[in-house]
């Protein structure tokens, strides 16, 4: 996995806060399911359970702070003054770098997930520009860890699965920036995400993975997933991109 590049950050303002979870467990028992971290200036942290109303009142107060926004989203609200009835995301990217294989990079029914949260621009002259730079913006819904998913088991439909492939690539090279870095140890990096993925994914529910084998033959990344694919196609010019379609078994299908 890749690191994201530190940049000088201007002084925190205070109060702060973090999406712990939306846990469709309590809003299936009519409890309020978004989770957040107050921080406060003096070091202070409060962990509390708000509603969109809640979640509403703070944004008017604190400015659409990242956090609140990804707590609204989860409540299926596109903002301040709407009152829908809660229901939780039903799709989830949580290796979604750029989005670049999203049709649409907004979707309202997806949580966008990455480690990484920057803008960089790279030299790269193969791309004709008159600078030879170009420059990659990786924005997500939420900073996430794709090995520690701060999700409930059993929350999403479906997850899209698009972690990165590469295991030798230059620091600033253009490959690294657009599709991430794999690190060291990215057999047990892989085995842990795929574990996360299925543990967040709703019984029945699908996962799509997508690999590419430049660097990495699928064969060696299939021996690391709990569950075999159903299908799959291969893509791209020299068909190295593999896309494949998993569904996690049911409860009835795992007490069998």
């Amino acid at each position: 996995m890749s690191t994201p590049q530190q940049h000088p950050e201007a002084a925190p303002q205070y109060p702060q806060f973090r999406f712990v979870e939306f846990s469709t467990r309590r809003m299936k028992r009519g409890l309020v399911p978004a989770r957040i971290e107050i921080i406060h200036s003096e070091g202070d942290h409060d962990e509390m359970w708000l509603s969109a109303g809640d979640i509403n009142d703070y944004i008017r107060l604190w400015g659409p702070h990242e956090a609140l926004t990804v707590a609204l989203k989860a409540y299926g609200q596109g903002g301040p003054g709407m009152n829908y009835e809660a229901i939780a995301p039903r799709v989830l990217d949580p290796a979604c770098g750029s989005r670049m294989m999203w049709f649409d990079r907004g979707h309202p029914d997806a949580v966008f997930g990455d480690v990484r949260s920057e803008t960089l621009s790279i030299t790269d002259r193969s791309h004709g520009r008159i600078d030879g730079t170009r420059t990659l913006t990786v924005c997500p819904d939420m900073q996430m860890d794709f090995r520690h998913l701060p999700f409930s088991d059993d929350t999403f439909r479906l997850v899209a699965f698009d972690p990165p492939h590469l295991v030798r690539a230059g620091p600033r090279s253009w490959l690294a920036a657009k599709y991430g870095k794999l690190s060291k140890d990215w057999r047990d990096d892989l085995r842990q995400g795929f574990a996360e993925c299925f543990r967040v994914l709703h019984p029945d529910g699908v996962l799509v993975f997508k690999w590419n084998e430049t660097q990495v033959k699928l064969s060696e990344v299939l021996a690391l997933t709990p569950h075999q694919p159903l299908f799959g196609n291969t893509s791209g010019r020299k068909a190295g991109t593999h896309w494949l379609v998993f569904m996690k078994p049911s409860i009835q299908e795992l007490t069998r």
